[in-house]
């Protein structure tokens, strides 16, 4: 059965964070420690397939203090300008 969080999360792991498949593999492992060994490959790989087939990885969306304009407007609100 395949549990998207951790293709998600083996997805993150090999494009993001640049581990090899292995280490993805042992880092799966701390996750989602119920899984057995052959679902943390099986995910790996399905995590392989999506980076070489370029699916889009659906992320969480940004807060708006990440917006620059929402962050110089609630600077300006609390008397931080210049």
């Amino acid at each position: 059965m395949t549990n998207t969080a951790a293709v998600d999360k083996a997805v993150f792991l090999l494009r993001e964070a640049h581990q090899s498949p292995w280490t993805a593999q042992s880092s799966l492992k701390s996750y989602f420690p119920g899984m057995e060994l052959n679902e943390w490959v099986s995910h790996v790989r399905l995590a392989y397939e999506v980076i070489q087939g370029g699916r889009k990885v659906v992320r969480p969306r940004a807060s708006e203090m990440q917006d620059p304009r929402s962050f110089m407007v609630a600077h300006e609100r609390h008397g931080f300008g210049e």
